[in-house]
């Protein structure tokens, strides 16, 4: 079981909510007693200060039910790892199908991929053998393609694409933050680092986050020994690959491969190291600048648009042929591009920011209102006190006047008796 904080949007609105009531709060108790210092003498005070204290004592026990429901929401879950992949039903986000932006309360990471783990590709789930989990064990319900098939399809399937699409990174990121992204098609984390800011193709008023792969990915472990976690030592006499190569011996079976030693670089070598590269001459010549990159939207993580590139490679050791040395032949180039489209990225656009805003902002304009209520109310409240009192005043004066006139009756008419 994982216990997992629920992320939802809707705590975080309370807590601005609370802010802003707070903020009307104390402008009106300052209002009130600049307002009760300047208009109202002692007596009235103490009058106001009842009318305030029965007010309190009177919705102390409405506020406390409405906090009670408000907070009775858990912030933690017990959920299984599955339902916390492949998404479970959360009471707190129902009200989101008021607005169109969800069918129904449920949420999960991977709720996109619409609960499929197959499909054209078969991985290893790890069930029996957790060391085998996220290998590919078929593609079209094939366990073993042409080993030489040129086709792009062929190649694609001896890796496991790792798209652009249905995809994310923890939200927040920001310019210049270095990323760890899992790519499946090298069964690898390799590090992006966030570059500059672009807009969406189909949609310019979201921005989005460029992250590049960094330079130093595909250096090899003798040159950087940070990278050992990353490679293996696949390459003829038991060293590690150079540089700008890397091995998928841990990503295929050898019933996929065809027990080929198979090796993914970036597009024309690039990035590789010279003995890899001098020995490949390509005939219609080569991009120097064809490297991955993701754009995200930086507030949730989400990739929106991108550009997937590598290149596979069969090593053919020298002692097969009697050649010179080890050389990689390129066999394919895969190339994906992914733009997100208007709708799309327009309701991303509304759903992480324009909408928040209109919240915010309908936030802000209900509270100032009640604000003005709640302030008109008090200013009625003691207007009201203060005109009970001048005619409680009033008819105190008044009786006094009348006994005064009644004795002075009674000392005339004893006057006139003697």
């Amino acid at each position: 079981m994982l216990q997992c904080r629920k992320i939802c949007c809707w705590h975080s609105r309370c807590c601005r909510a609370t802010t802003y009531s707070l903020i009307s709060f104390l402008l009106l108790a300052a209002i009130g007693l600049v307002t009760l210092d300047l208009l109202f003498d002692d007596l009235e005070r103490r009058e106001f200060a009842k009318v305030i204290r029965y007010i309190i004592d009177g919705g102390q026990g409405k506020l406390g039910s409405v906090a009670k429901r408000i907070l009775r929401s858990n912030m933690f879950i017990n959920i299984t790892v599955n339902d916390f992949l492949w998404g479970y039903e959360d009471s707190d986000l129902w009200w989101l199908s008021w607005f169109k932006y969800s069918d129904s309360g449920k949420t999960g990471v991977l709720i996109a991929l619409n609960n499929s783990i197959s499909g054209p590709y078969k991985l290893n789930t790890g069930t029996n053998d957790i060391s085998r989990l996220g290998i590919l064990e078929s593609f079209e319900n094939k366990t073993r393609v042409g080993e030489m098939e040129q086709s792009k399809k062929a190649f694609a399937s001896g890796v496991r694409m790792g798209c652009t699409g249905d995809a994310v990174t923890p939200p927040s990121v920001k310019l210049g933050e270095k990323r760890y992204i899992f790519g499946t098609n090298i069964c690898r984390s390799a590090p992006f680092t966030a570059k500059m800011w672009v807009p969406t193709v189909n949609f310019p008023k979201l921005k989005l986050l460029v992250l590049e792969l960094d330079d130093g990915a595909f250096d090899s472990a003798d040159e950087r020994p940070d990278n050992a976690g990353f490679h293996n030592k696949s390459y003829p006499g038991g060293r590690y690959p150079p540089s700008g190569v890397l091995s998928l011996s841990p990503c295929i079976l050898p019933s996929v491969s065809g027990n080929k030693p198979l090796f993914v670089s970036l597009p024309y070598f690039n990035r590789a190291a010279d003995e890899v590269r001098d020995a490949i001459i390509f005939e219609n010549g080569t991009e120097p600048g064809a490297i991955p990159q993701v754009k995200v939207d930086p507030k949730t993580g989400f990739f929106v648009e991108g550009t997937l590139q590598y290149q596979i490679n069969l090593l053919v050791p020298k002692t097969q042929y009697g050649a010179a040395n080890d050389t990689m032949y390129p066999l394919a180039i895969i190339r994906e591009v992914k733009v997100a489209s208007r709708e799309g990225a327009e309701s991303l656009y509304n759903a992480a920011y324009a909408f928040p805003q209109t919240i915010r902002m309908v936030v802000r304009v209900l509270f100032s209102i009640l604000a003005i209520l709640a302030f008109s109310l008090i200013l009625a409240a003691v207007i009201q006190q203060h005109l009970n009192g001048s005619d409680s005043k009033y008819l105190i004066d008044a009786k006094v006047t009348a006994a005064e006139v009644n004795e002075q009756e009674k000392i005339s008419g004893r006057t006139f008796n003697l």
